[in-house]
């Protein structure tokens, strides 16, 4: 099994950062709230620019 390479950019306008909100749903239907930063995996033949974007 290979590692997922991803790459994460931070967003700031005028003073604020931008997040994605999370919440995540276990099977006993408790959950779990979280922010990260926004990202993605990348394709086969992308650049790491090109993901970000």
């Amino acid at each position: 099994m290979s590692k997922r390479i991803s790459v994460r950019g931070i967003i700031i306008d005028s003073d604020e950062v931008y997040t994605i909100f999370r919440r995540r749903v276990n099977g006993d239907r408790t959950f779990k709230e979280y922010y990260v930063i926004p990202g993605g995996g990348i394709e086969k033949g992308e650049t790491l620019e090109e993901t970000l974007r």
